[in-house]
């Protein structure tokens, strides 16, 4: 069976990296190990969300960004596969156990995706213009992707100092390398929208930029050869 490693970055939590965790811990194909990655959090959330976990290992580094965070569980980490999870989204109970079955199904498969229910957590405050609705989609964003570690290796990491659009570029850059990527119908993950991370979206918009042009000049490239 394809062994995984779960890598949680997570940065002032407010509480939320304990319900992330639970809902990994609720799983019926346990990871591996779980590989939280504290960016250098300073709300003490991290301590007690941890507690009593066995299987959690904990990495505190000075706050460096998330695609370091992210660089850092994925250099401790020793699975074959990888789940690298936001401390506020969720896994459905089958996640891993969806996400396995499907890329052992497919010897060549090196990025499989789930679909992704988005919900709004009113709790942290609304969004200006979001409602409290739910709805489901096909994504690729780094929670519903359970991803070959041969192909981390091969692509690398995420881009040191990105703080917005940091994924976009990095399945771009697999897709670029020529990655077989399978989709699964099965929601997998459940991605909490509040007015923290529109927030965080909002100040970011000009590094989005940066990685449509990178994607753009990496077309360009493969095309001329």
């Amino acid at each position: 069976m394809i062994t995984v490693d779960v890598l949680l970055p997570t940065f002032n939590s407010g509480g939320l990296l304990c319900e992330a965790l639970d809902s990994v811990a609720a799983q019926t194909c346990l990871p591996k190990r779980v590989i939280v990655v504290d960016d250098g959090s300073s709300d003490g959330a991290v301590a007690p969300a941890i507690a009593g976990r066995p299987n959690v290992t904990v990495i505190r580094q000075a706050n460096a960004g998330v695609s370091a965070a992210r660089n850092t569980g994925v250099a401790r980490s020793r699975a074959e596969a990888l789940l690298i999870l936001d401390h506020d989204d969720l896994l459905s109970p089958n996640s891993i156990e969806v996400l396995v079955a499907a890329m052992a199904r497919s010897a060549d498969a090196a990025l499989v995706h789930g679909m992704v229910r988005e919900f709004v957590d009113d709790r942290r405050g609304l969004p200006d213009g979001v409602r409290a609705a739910e709805r489901v989609l096909p994504a690729r964003l780094s929670g519903c992707t359970l991803i070959r570690r041969t192909l981390w290796e091969h692509v690398g990491g995420c881009i040191p100092g990105m703080t917005q659009g940091e994924w976009i570029d990095w399945i771009d850059r697999a897709m670029a390398s020529g990655a077989v990527v399978v989709t699964v119908p099965e929601v997998v993950l459940h991605r909490r929208i509040h007015a923290n991370n529109f927030t965080r979206v909002a100040a970011g918009k000009s590094q989005y930029l940066d990685v449509a042009r990178a994607a753009l000049a990496r077309k360009r490239d493969g095309a001329s050869t």
